[in-house]
């Protein structure tokens, strides 16, 4: 029992010995020496002796430090960039419950898809009798559906009247 005893009270003592050298080694955090102290450009250094305060200034600057000292861009040499306004995209709102878009402006035209009631439409551009609009998209298409169907969210006077309007495409004959 004594000789354990003992063998506990070594390894208690050699445990505290590492901890007190681990406590040292960490306490110096690995420094090397004192950290300088950063002078602004054109400071003088002068070895001075203690005010009445006791205070010893590390330099005296021989002119005023400017923001360009400081790493600061002077207000005067800042480049504005601005972008050209961003074309806000014409949209409508579906109203009815469903829409048919067509491959182009009228009924007469092949239906391509369906947009249901609430559905947001990007306008691209309008019939010229101005009573369709050309939308994106219906499942990944674009295609043309009746104004009477939409309700504008934004302004579509600046929408491009379409110059190419496709030709009329005969529906497809019902087979028996």
């Amino acid at each position: 029992m004594n000789a354990r005893r003992r063998t506990f009270s070594h390894f208690i003592g050699t445990t505290l010995v590492l901890l007190a050298l681990l406590g040292v080694v960490v306490g110096c955090g690995g420094k090397k020496g004192p950290t300088p102290v950063p002078t602004l450009p054109d400071a003088t250094v002068i070895p001075l002796t203690p005010t009445e305060g006791g205070h010893v200034p590390k330099y005296l600057p021989t002119r005023i430090p400017t923001p360009a000292d400081m790493g600061e861009t002077p207000a005067a040499t800042v480049i504005t960039v601005s972008a050209p306004p961003t074309r806000v995209q014409p949209r409508v709102e579906v109203v009815v419950s469903q829409a048919i878009g067509y491959n182009g402006p009228g009924e007469t035209f092949a239906p391509i898809g369906v947009a249901q009631a609430g559905e947001q439409l990007i306008v691209e551009e309008r019939s010229p009798d101005g009573q369709w609009l050309h939308v994106c998209c219906f499942a990944g298409r674009p295609g043309w559906i009746a104004l009477k169907q939409v309700r504008p969210l934004t302004d579509l006077d600046t929408v491009p009247v379409a110059t190419s309007v496709p030709g009329q495409s005969p529906l497809p004959t019902p087979t028996p």
